[in-house]
């Protein structure tokens, strides 16, 4: 198959990616589309680290294909893995139907079950309608891996701050803040995962965007990272989203960790220190430092801890 960018698709794929990964995604599709009979590919313009298409396959029917750009091949993998490790466990993740990787070749391609219409529950404006839709997803989601060597394990995925390596970072700006709150959550994570240590699939981004419902109203969970850990842990960036939604309205905040600790049986202290982790990792990320608005972001999440 022969599929044309516009020119301003163009542009963005190699200013975003390169003009390599360009000329790697039109092979991926004439391969792809011969290996999995695709066709009406339509390129979904979320220039992060792969590119996305919808399309139709003769053999699965409506698909999404994910062809890989910056992320390794592990993480590329141990993505699709969940996902094939979650296919008989009922109907929470989506579907992932195949995949095509060749190491030698730069290949990194796998096709996914869509969802139609695929609206993400941060449309939803009830906020007890989404606390009620993640609850209910979240309740018995988690399952032990078949096999764990494939994915990462939880300290991984937070070694921002389970290591030193801020230390390192010499140039980043409030480098003492970043410190400050990364050695807090650090010790934090270690305290609460002497009593939550259970070695299950954890989606590890599981938040309203990566939430979408179908025709029936279903609401069903797409991307996740892969990673291994406790279920409590794969709290956080819902309720980091959440938290950071109502800043300036703090009985909603106090709403939802009553209600998270009523019907997931998560006490309240645990689910405001989970948020607090999750809002560090995120903010320590940036390796170029905090401005004055994650410094305002991080005294909040502090703030909300204790409570």
């Amino acid at each position: 198959m022969i599929f044309k960018f516009t020119e301003m698709q163009e542009k963005k794929i190699t200013e975003q990616w390169g003009q390599d990964m360009f000329l790697n995604i039109l092979r991926e599709i004439e391969s792809c589309s011969k290996k999995w009979q695709l066709f009406d590919l339509e390129f979904y313009e979320h220039y992060s680290i792969n590119a996305i298409f919808f399309c139709k396959s003769e053999i699965y029917g409506d698909c999404v294909l994910k062809i890989g750009g910056y992320d390794d091949e592990q993480d590329f993998t141990a993505q699709y893995n969940v996902l094939r490790e979650y296919n008989n466990c009922g109907r929470r993740y989506v579907k992932a139907y195949d995949v095509d990787i060749d190491s030698a070749a730069g290949k990194k391609a796998a096709l996914i079950e869509r969802v139609f219409p695929g609206v993400p529950l941060r449309n939803e404006q009830s906020l007890d309608k989404r606390l009620v839709v993640f609850s209910e997803l979240f309740d018995g989601l988690h399952i032990a891996p078949a096999k764990p060597e494939l994915y990462f394990s939880h300290i991984e995925f937070l070694k921002i701050i389970t290591s030193d390596c801020l230390k390192d970072n010499t140039q980043a700006k409030n480098l003492n803040i970043m410190i400050k709150h990364a050695d807090k959550a650090r010790e934090l994570y270690f305290n609460l995962s002497e009593k939550y240590n259970k070695k299950m699939l954890l989606h590890m981004d599981l938040y309203w965007g990566n939430i979408i419902s179908g025709s029936d109203g279903r609401y069903m969970i797409i991307d996740p990272k892969g990673v291994i850990g406790d279920p409590v842990f794969d709290m956080g960036a819902h309720l980091k989203e959440e938290c950071f939604k109502y800043m300036e309205q703090s009985e909603n905040i106090d709403f939802m960790f009553d209600y998270f600790e009523k019907s997931l049986n998560i006490p309240n202290k645990v689910l405001r220190q989970i948020f607090y982790i999750e809002a560090v990792r995120v903010k320590c990320e940036c390796h170029i430092g905090l401005n004055d608005e994650d410094i305002r972001i991080l005294e909040f999440a502090e703030n909300i801890m204790n409570e």
